[in-house]
């Protein structure tokens, strides 16, 4: 594909890394295939390459949430005073699903957890009360 900045050269696949910001925090995802022009430098992606940094970027975001244990769970619907279909509404999770989590038979997906981390989030005073500070 041609350069469509200088329209001098073919664009070349090439590795770079890109700076992205995460919960306010910036962070470098390295070893990024791009495509670079040879004769001006421009650097763009290709929609496979788009779609493996948004992967990355949200595997990271994942990671920067602790993961939520059962009793914070357990905490989060006591604080919210919410009925257990309540929570599993709002959450669109089945009653089955969030038990299994308050009582520790299995832990929260990573998606989940990022779900109701960002929930809590959005609720003054309420993330204070769930996870506490040692």
């Amino acid at each position: 594909m041609i350069c469509t900045n200088c329209f001098d050269a073919e664009y070349k696949t090439a590795r770079t890394e890109l700076t992205v910001i995460v919960n306010g925090e910036s962070h470098v995802l390295r070893d990024l295939d791009c495509e670079t022009c040879p004769a001006c430098g421009e650097i763009t992606f290709t929609h496979a390459q788009s779609l493996e940094i948004d992967k990355k970027r949200i595997t990271l975001e994942f990671g920067l949430k602790p993961l939520l244990t059962f009793d914070q769970l357990k905490t989060l619907r006591r604080v919210l005073d919410m009925k257990l279909e309540d929570i599993c509404d709002l959450l669109h999770i089945g009653r089955n699903t969030y038990g299994r989590w308050e009582r520790g038979e299995v832990e929260i997906t990573p998606s989940m957890n990022l779900l109701v981390h960002s929930f809590m989030e959005k609720m003054p005073g309420v993330r204070d009360k769930v996870i506490k500070n040692d």
